[in-house]
């Protein structure tokens, strides 16, 4: 894969012009595929989906938004939740800085600190929660953004701490992502739901990168590859704790047109994420004769 020479006598505010520019063009992106809505955002803060501690001696889904922070779609999927009366308690934590600005969100994308920092508060909260109620099953769930820091937050809890399982709706990470990390900290794997019809997000992750700073189609546009080098047990362990959910037209009558926001839909909620938390184990067993190979496309070279 080459990469572009260096023009020697570009001036020293070229790398600074490609940042910007990379980010005015995933903010553009972006507010496509928003379509012009945003809400409120609470910093760095949980909040209780599901009211007062109601569920909370059943289990607990944390849900993370996207890079955009707190916006009106993320609260769907809870309410999706407890139309299939799911009986855990929800909350959402708002892991991104904000407001909702463009440095903001290319910095919600790429600023590795934060993101490990968040990363830290949000296994916090899971073992908060689990020290409280011990035994009770653990959820966490990601939109956009919040699908790699999903995978960021399993990768920091203690040695031998698992939940019960990470759903992955849209995730901006690259497909050779290396799951395996993440994987030892759940007990029924990870769920990825991936779309190819997610143009823009495609573009984004493209041009601008993954949260794991590759420029490439992401595992939420195309779904994520098994990694090569592996024993025929360890494939077999690896390919058990990732179930893949490509997107389907029978998703469209659930409010799901293939687009970004389509994995916030509520009747989505309801019929496809709420029967993974109702049963992991039995989902994750009976995806295992039904996972399909996800189709990658060539990775885009950055020129720096």
């Amino acid at each position: 894969m080459s990469v572009c020479p260096r023009d020697s006598r570009a001036s020293n505010d070229r790398p600074r012009r490609s940042v910007i520019g990379r980010a005015m063009l995933a903010a553009g992106l972006l507010i496509v595929a928003v379509g012009g809505c945003a809400g409120t955002r609470q910093a760095t803060q949980v909040s209780q989906a599901t009211g007062g501690n109601s569920g909370m001696e059943h289990g607990l889904v944390l849900i993370l938004p996207g890079i955009l922070g707190k916006t009106p779609f993320e609260p769907n999927i809870g309410k999706g939740l407890a139309d299939a009366n799911v009986p855990l308690a929800v909350e959402e934590y708002d892991w991104t800085q904000g407001p909702l600005l463009l440095v903001g969100n290319y910095a919600n994308l790429t600023g590795n600190e934060r993101k490990q920092q968040q990363a830290r508060q949000i296994a916090q909260r899971i073992m908060q929660y689990q020290n409280q109620y011990p035994g009770r099953p653990v959820h966490l769930i990601g939109h956009s953004g919040g699908g790699g820091m999903v995978l960021l937050a399993l990768e920091v809890l203690p040695p031998g701490q698992k939940i019960t399982s990470g759903i992955l709706l849209g995730a901006p990470v690259s497909p050779d992502y290396d799951l395996r990390v993440a994987q030892s900290h759940t007990d029924a794997g990870i769920h990825n739901f991936y779309s190819k019809a997610d143009v823009p997000m495609y573009a984004v992750t493209a041009v601008v990168g993954t949260m794991d700073g590759h420029h490439a189609g992401s595992a939420g546009s195309v779904g994520f590859n098994v990694p090569e080098k592996l024993t025929a047990m360890q494939r077999r362990q690896y390919e058990r704790l990732l179930v893949q959910h490509e997107y389907s037209f029978d998703m469209v009558a659930k409010g799901h047109p293939g687009g970004h926001f389509g994995w916030t839909s509520r009747a989505f909620a309801k019929q496809w994420v709420a029967p993974i938390i109702a049963d992991p184990q039995t989902a994750i067993a009976d995806a295992a004769t039904a996972t399909a190979t996800p189709v990658c496309y060539p990775a885009v070279t950055s020129q720096r």
